[in-house]
């Protein structure tokens, strides 16, 4: 009976966080590294503490990383719609495309 209501209060938990959270599709930039990351989290100051934690083993050599692009969308579906997009089309390329002021945040 205990594991139907976690399962259940899961389950709620996923509905609020639909209706009240955003999602961020992020870019970062790590000037170690001179590379770009994609990613889509509801908790961007979170997700990028993790990376610059070394908590995220892909994103762990390039410490520290640097935000350079948010956007916020209503939904995960349509956060990895876009991060699938965004990593189709190349990062870089898409951000010259996109949002052609990052050039401006720093040196490259």
């Amino acid at each position: 009976m205990v594991r139907n209501f976690a399962t259940q209060a899961d389950k709620q938990i996923a509905v609020l966080r639909q209706l009240f959270f955003m999602f961020v599709v992020y870019i970062l930039y790590s000037p170690s590294v001179k590379r770009f990351y994609c990613g889509q989290t509801d908790n961007f100051e979170l997700r990028l503490a993790r990376h610059n934690q070394a908590m995220v083993k892909t994103t762990k050599p390039g410490i520290p990383w640097i935000k350079v692009w948010l956007f916020e969308v209503d939904s995960r579906t349509e956060a990895l719609k876009l991060e699938r997009k965004i990593k189709g089309r190349g990062i870089k390329r898409y951000l010259d495309d996109n949002c052609p002021e990052w050039k401006n945040l720093f040196e490259m």
